[in-house]
């Protein structure tokens, strides 16, 4: 069986990171009401898009 893992907003690198981390957040929550729209859907696609290319644009500058 998989663990459950827990992440929270502190954990991601920068500020921008953790306010799209809450936005993704948010979003999921209200697809798991089922009160989401498709235009909810293609928000949460491109909020996703946007926090993985904070995280590597991070990944990228803390590299040696």
């Amino acid at each position: 069986m998989a663990h459950a893992v827990s992440y929270s907003s502190d954990e991601m690198p920068t500020e921008a990171a953790r306010s799209l981390w809450i936005q993704v957040t948010e979003s999921l929550l209200r697809l798991g009401t089922a009160s989401a729209t498709p235009s909810d859907l293609h928000d949460l696609r491109i909020l996703i898009h946007r926090l993985r290319l904070a995280i590597l644009a991070y990944l990228d500058d803390a590299a040696p």
